[in-house]
């Protein structure tokens, strides 16, 4: 062999024992052991600088000059053998085997040693760590024996992964981290099943346990005044292209007017409110992602964050925390986890929870183990985490402050996948976040879903959320699909202290609310205070719920109200600070499972004070010019009936305002639309409104003044029963005078029922109709239920004409039409007019009032003549003719009157026989008079009255139908018909 270096056998440095030969190495471990270290690290350290590229068919030439040592400790006692530039491997790191195997290049320089990517060597050299394709801890040295801080030697490694931009492989392990704060992660984490104990004694508030950071600092954007004024003119909502900030691309831009504040706290000392602020994301040539809110008037600061290109991943791992942070009482929040301060980073598959057999008794409050600031496009998912206890039962246990599994602010596209953080009662909400924008939560398992101040889209998708329930402020779009909530009352809380207020679109189809106590329920709460929150407050701009079900499943025998919409009893917090409402409100298939009670709608006291984002208007000539619409299909009611029709507690619907209420035109005035809502118990009084009702169960509508003023508005009924149902027997069921005209159509009127008895002699409290004497409004086919008709004397004709048509103008009074003498309508009363016919039985005759007096009526006699020639003797189904090309056949009558009599003849041939003849009258085109058949010989005729309701009236069109008529084929076969008309006229 050669004497060339390369070709000798490895030296063996003097004074250490633990030193092998790579030829002996390989003999003692076997294939598979030299496939092991034949897989080293590629790259070459050369004093600090970065990694020096060598090609694959170098590498087995370098690597027969390798040293190899079983591990560090080995290496740093060699005490000879060693110089420059030479390579050596370690086969462990406190052992052979243990992972912690690495290269090093042997260097003279003097740098501090650091255990891990340095390590001084005997006779003033050092081995500098050779990076490879990943870094793991066991190269850096963590111990795994719960006394070490191994959080040290994790720290240097992340360190050392970040300089050379290598990701972090370390997949198992089981690691303590004491007082290691701000490991700081650069490049992807593959965890594995690796897990981490942290103490929480020896937590800090100021420093989390990891920080991924990104790899450029914030810029701080400086503005001339014209370019300001330029930027100022497009932040405003629905700007979606800022050209000023196109050199800013891939930035989060955070733009902020300290001296505008906003968001004030109420309940809450010294909340004086956020700065004006907003965020998005800038793109190629200025567009930008995520929705503005505000306008500003100002700005005071603009900073750009600028985004990683790459996407960071860190995958696995698992951390046991011990539940015991500093100190014996509130004194605000601390770190124990991660803190992500990069967009684009994703963390999957983790699992946080306490040590075996430690318990949550801290008195501090935590930030959240993953809390996300100023990142723009971070994902969350698949993973297990716990909230923390807060509520332990009273002073001295009970921590002071909301204490967060999961927190964050001022994000932008933050995507929850898969996260599970259940709880009880003890427990506080997993997180608390303000600040969120485009938030979208997916798959998840939370007992709470909560972001203070200001989220901005929020998307929560087939999600079960639990004893915290979901609280938000905020505005853009809120869409909450297919999920559940469970326990507590609330499906959401709109946040109090921050004005539960919703500045957008409200969505809500296929959820669940699961009641497990006996408590009011409610699916949208807005309950602000009367305070100035230094911004405008209010209940969305649209709100549309539909397949919503109240699940009381766990407590059929709760018997507390429940609320589709839960409002304040004010509309404005100050003269200048109106709440808006929505121009939307729609409640479709919102049903009850559980129990027999339902659901209400909503209380408005005071809609005079809202402010609509259009314009509407009320006056008696024009009508309603509605700025709202209000629709509720298939909303399954209350059943418990109300206590009296003078109350307003027991109200499906309550929308009022005070009688002596200032309107102008952007107070609320909607158009109402129910469909399908049994039970239905409205008041709408002092508020215009057009209100339509259809295949409704109305238990009672107050929709007149509350002092007594017609209605401003229409109403109309349609299909619908009334059915009223009180638990006290006062005041009148309904209230439905209205300037707009009032109407019924195919509605039916059935027997009312207090507190649980039938009452059908209160028929006449329906306010509208009282049994055969009166009946108000519009009707069109209005019937009465055959239970109420049982209990009534016989109805009357007249009565009964009146449900069966009536307008609005005509008089509200049944109206005799024939009777006695004695019986004749009353004169004086005012409810006929001249030219009223009667007709008086004891006179045998017609009379007519003129005004001034009854007056017999005479009568005309006419003859109405119709003629029709047969075809070869035979007629079926002909119209007769009254006279030749008269385009309709039939008289047209001047006066009301009577058909009396008919006289029929036959003309024929010389041959003729007798024929038989069936003709029907029609009236307006219609069947009218039938069964006038008989039998007459050629040229001869027949006669006789007219039977049945013969009446018509001034107008109607009278004809003649054959129906039958045989000839025995004579051609020249003629059959005529005369009616004998009387028509009444004054004498």
């Amino acid at each position: 062999m050669s004497d060339h270096p390369h070709n000798r056998e490895p030296v063996q440095p003097e004074g250490t024992r633990r030193t092998i030969s790579r030829r002996k190495l390989l003999a003692s471990i076997g294939l598979t052991g030299a496939a092991a270290v034949a897989a080293g690290y590629a790259g070459f350290m050369q004093s600090g600088s970065a990694p020096a590229q060598t090609n694959a068919a170098e590498q087995p030439e370098r690597r027969k000059d390798m040293i190899y040592f079983l591990t560090v400790g080995d290496l740093k006692a060699a005490a000879s053998g060693l110089s420059d530039g030479m390579l050596v491997r370690t086969m462990g790191y406190y052992e052979p085997g243990d992972g912690g195997g690495a290269e090093y290049v042997i260097a003279s320089t003097n740098v501090p040693e650091d255990g891990g990517a340095i390590h001084k060597l005997q006779g003033g050299l050092m081995a500098r760590l050779l990076p490879g394709p990943y870094i793991n801890y066991k190269m850096f040295g963590v111990v795994g024996n719960k006394t070490n801080d191994d959080g040290e030697q994790i720290k240097k490694a992340h360190t050392y992964a970040n300089l050379r931009k290598l990701p972090v492989l370390n997949p198992s392990g089981e690691y303590w981290i004491k007082s290691a704060h701000t490991i700081p992660i650069q490049t992807s984490v593959q965890w594995g099943s690796t897990i981490f104990h942290i103490d929480e004694s020896k937590s800090t508030k100021t420093n989390p346990r990891f920080v991924v950071n990104p790899s450029k600092n914030p810029i701080t954007i400086s503005l001339k005044p014209e370019e300001k004024t330029a930027l100022l003119k497009r932040l405003k909502p629905g700007t979606t292209l800022i050209p000023e900030l196109a050199q800013y691309k891939n930035c989060l831009v955070v733009v902020a007017d300290k001296n505008d504040l906003i968001g004030a706290r109420s309940g809450y000392e010294n909340q004086t409110g956020w700065a004006r602020e907003d965020f998005f994301y800038v793109d190629e040539y200025g567009r930008i992602m995520g929705d503005l809110a505000w306008t500003f008037k100002d700005i005071t600061s603009l900073t750009a964050y600028p985004c990683d290109e790459n996407v960071l991943t860190i995958d696995g791992g698992t951390f046991l925390v011990s539940g015991n942070l500093p100190g014996q009482k509130y004194d605000g929040y601390y770190w124990s986890g991660i803190q992500i301060k990069r967009s684009r980073t994703v963390l999957r598959n983790q699992f946080v929870g306490l040590e075996p057999g430690m318990k949550d008794v801290s008195l501090q409050a935590r930030f959240g183990f993953f809390y996300f600031n100023l990142v723009y496009d971070v994902l969350l998912e698949n993973v297990k985490l716990i909230p923390w206890e807060q509520d332990r039962g009273g002073p001295g246990k009970d921590v002071g402050a909301g204490t967060y599994g999961i927190g964050g602010a001022r994000v932008l596209n933050p995507v929850f996948r898969n996260v599970t953080a259940e709880g009880s009662l003890v427990h506080w909400g997993v997180f608390g976040t303000n600040l969120m924008k485009n938030f979208r939560i997916q798959n998840c398992r939370l007992n709470r879903i909560d972001v203070h101040f200001h989220c901005w889209n929020l998307y929560i998708q087939d999600t079960e959320v639990g004893y915290r329930g979901i609280s938000v402020t905020g505005g853009g779009d809120l869409i909450i699909e297919n999920s559940k909530r469970y326990g507590g009352g609330q499906f959401i809380n709109y946040r109090r202290d921050f004005g539960a207020k919703w500045d957008g679109h409200i969505r809500i189809r296929n959820c669940r609310l699961l009641l497990t106590d006996d408590v009011e329920a409610c699916v949208l709460y807005h309950t602000p205070a009367q305070f100035n929150y230094k911004y405008p407050i209010g209940f969305g701009r649209s709100i549309v719920i539909d397949h919503f079900i109240f699940d009381y499943t766990a407590v059929p025998q709760a018997v507390k109200p429940a609320w589709v919409m839960k409002l304040p009893a004010f509309s404005k917090t100050s003269p200048d600070d109106r709440l808006f409402f929505p121009q939307l409100i729609q409640f479709s298939n919102v049903l009850v499972d559980g129990r027999e009670r339902g659901v209400r709608l909503f209380d408005i006291k005071d809609s005079a004070g809202y402010r609509l984002s259009r314009k509407g208007s009320y006056n008696a000539s024009e009508g309603l010019k509605h700025n709202c619409i209000m629709k509720f299909d298939n909303v399954m009611l209350d059943e418990l009936p109300p206590v009296t029709a003078e109350q307003t507690d027991g109200a499906h619907l309550l929308l009022q305002s005070p009688d002596q209420a200032e309107r102008d035109e952007y107070s609320l005035y909607p158009k109402i639309e129910l469909k399908q809502c049994a039970n239905l118990y409205a008041i709408v009084q002092n508020t215009p409104a057009d209100l339509s009702l259809k295949e409704c169960g109305i238990r009672g509508i107050q929709a007149a003044g509350l002092k007594g003023k017609p209605h401003q508005g229409r109403l109309a009924m349609e299909n619908c029963a009334f059915e009223a149902a009180f638990a006290q027997d006062k005041g009148d069921f309904c209230k439905l005078d209205s300037e707009g005209g009032t109407s019924f159509l195919h509605c039916v009127i059935r027997t009312p029922v207090i507190a649980g008895q039938a009452k059908p002699e209160l028929m006449d409290r329906y306010g509208f109709i009282a049994y055969n004497r009166y009946v108000k409004h519009s009707h069109l086919r209005t019937t009465l239920s055959e239970g109420l008709l049982r209990s009534k004397p016989k109805l009357l004709p007249e009565f009964a004409s009146m449900l069966n048509s009536r307008s609005e103008s005509d008089p509200i009074y049944p109206i005799r039409l024939s009777g006695s003498s004695s019986e004749r309508p009353d004169t004086e009363a005012g409810r006929i007019v001249p030219g009223f016919v009667y007709y008086d039985t004891d006179l045998a005759q017609p009379i007519v009032w003129d005004g001034a007096k009854w007056k017999a009526l005479g009568r005309t006699v006419q003859t109405l003549a119709f003629y029709a020639q047969a075809n070869k003797g035979a007629l079926s189904g002909a119209k007769m003719k009254r006279a030749e090309h008269h385009p309709t056949g039939e008289y047209v009558m001047a006066a009301d009157g009577q058909v009396e009599t008919y006289a029929v003849a036959y003309i024929g041939g010389e041959s003729a026989g007798a024929a038989a003849w069936e003709i029907i009258l029609t009236r307006n085109g219609a069947p009218w008079i039938e069964g006038i058949a008989g039998e007459t010989a050629a040229n001869g005729s027949a006669a006789g009255s007219v039977a049945g309701e013969t009446q018509f009236q001034a107008g109607d069109r009278i004809g003649v139908v054959v129906t039958n008529f045989s000839a025995d084929g004579d051609p020249e076969a003629y059959l005529s018909c005369e009616l004998g008309i009387h028509a009444f006229r004054y004498v």
